[in-house]
């Protein structure tokens, strides 16, 4: 699981651009349940990305939209439950 930079094309749009750079980006492994927690992760607006490898990660979908989050300073960003299918 990644989370890849995002960019919005206009202030508060869902619509924009990310790119997946593994040695730049958070990322964690989920456990056997597929949980995860990304400690550190800078504050900002990111797309989920998920994949066994960046190679072959995509993007999770809210609806037909890439998930979109935002991080905010000294919070904790619950996802709740991402289904890949």
């Amino acid at each position: 699981m990644y989370l890849a930079g995002f960019t919005p094309l206009e202030e508060g749009s869902k619509t924009g651009w990310y790119v997946l750079e593994p040695s730049l980006h958070p990322h964690a492994k989920t456990d056997s349940s597929g949980y995860f927690v990304v400690d550190q992760v800078p504050p900002g607006q990111y797309v989920v990305v998920v994949g066994p490898t960046p190679e072959d990660a995509v993007a999770a979908l809210a609806g037909r939209d890439p998930l979109v989050i935002e991080v905010k300073a000294g919070q904790v960003t619950e996802l709740g439950d991402i289904v890949i299918r």
